[in-house]
């Protein structure tokens, strides 16, 4: 298993290995989608304070960016996917 050091590591990576990297196995995107419609439910039921307008919208931003994620994993996968089917056609 790869070793994270901090934030800013990165690795060399061949195109192929960046592929597979890239590639969801079927329960991978379950998941993922599990969780894109949880945060999905947690946005819709943000309540919105008025004394304290700023936390609800911190809130609602830090799950928007939780989903945007996701989604990005999910077209990236894709993109990988229409890229193999296309070569093997």
């Amino acid at each position: 298993m790869i070793q994270i050091n901090n934030n800013f590591t990165q690795y060399q990576l061949s195109e192929d290995e960046q592929q597979a990297g890239y590639s969801l196995s079927p329960e991978q995107r379950a998941v993922i989608q599990n969780d894109i419609a949880d945060i999905a439910i947690k946005r819709a039921s943000i309540v919105h304070d008025l004394s304290d307008p700023g936390k609800s919208l911190l809130e609602d931003a830090a799950l928007k960016g939780q989903l945007t994620m996701l989604l990005w994993m999910l077209s990236r996968a894709d993109a990988v996917m229409a890229s193999i089917n296309q070569i093997s056609e």
